[in-house]
């Protein structure tokens, strides 16, 4: 290799060099221009993902007082089933002692009218008695459907 050869080459060398100097420049330019576009955006998502976290904290909250709420009116509707089962056995028990009632009053109607045909003065006085008696039996079975209604 000449002399010119080797200049050409060192000034080929150069001209690659300083091209590539160039392009480094112009690339680390983009670098610092990309770093500060990222930049903002980083502490964007910093801030959300704080919001997320705080929103996440908020729904887990709501989820625990959801939860006791379900399960308090869970409770209630369970307590008010077996309120209802007890009156329905309270309202047949009513029904049965109703038509014991109503039998009684039938048989006692019959002995009245027995009694009614002898027109005995004696008559008066079981009359009133048995009334009573029918009175108090009617007024004791209402009572206790009541008092069985109650719960006592």
């Amino acid at each position: 290799m000449n002399q010119e050869q080797i200049t050409q080459n060192i000034q080929m060398i150069q001209q690659k060099i300083a091209i590539i100097e160039t392009k480094q420049k112009t690339d680390h330019g983009r670098i610092e221009e990309n770093k500060a576009l990222i930049k903002p955006l980083i502490t964007q998502l910093e801030r959300l993902a704080t919001n997320f976290e705080h929103l996440i904290t908020q729904v887990k909250g709501s989820n625990e007082r959801m939860d006791k709420i379900v399960e308090n009116t869970e409770n209630r509707l369970k307590s008010q089933g077996e309120r209802a089962g007890k009156l329905e056995i309270a309202a047949e028990s009513q029904s049965i002692i109703s038509q014991k009632l109503l039998k009684r009053m039938d048989d006692v109607e019959a002995d009245v009218d027995d009694l009614k045909t002898k027109g005995s003065k004696r008559l008066d006085g079981i009359l009133d008695g048995i009334i009573g008696k029918v009175i108090c039996v009617v007024l004791g079975a209402a009572l206790m459907a009541f008092l069985h209604q109650v719960g006592l």
